[in-house]
């Protein structure tokens, strides 16, 4: 689909989502955050719950989105990630403004 064409009407369903597959592999890695470039993650066409899947094989597992960090800007050290939630409805991840403050 053309992303100029993307009506607010279709903006979830247009958006990509993840494969079992890869809902699979992540469940079985000991992740603490899962930050990721699109508002939802559930296929809606196919729907499989990989939020539900997520969190019962990790409930302290934080899903946030979109949350992108531009590895070329932003070298390794110690940060401080806030995060101000956004009250969207219908998406799976907690969609949010973030702000990675230099611990320094």
């Amino acid at each position: 689909m053309d992303m100029e064409k993307i009506t607010k009407e279709d903006y979830l369903s247009s958006s990509p989502s993840f494969e079992p597959e890869l809902t699979g592999w992540l469940a079985t890695l000991n992740l603490g955050l899962l930050g990721v470039d699109t508002p939802i993650i559930e296929n809606l066409a196919a729907p499989y719950q990989p939020v539900v899947n997520l969190f019962n094989a990790n409930p302290a597992l934080l899903l946030l989105a979109p949350l992108k960090i531009d590895t070329n800007d932003v070298k390794s050290g110690e940060y401080t990630l806030s995060c101000l939630p956004l009250n969207i409805e219908d998406t799976t991840g907690m969609l949010c403004r973030t702000i990675l403050i230099t611990n320094e």
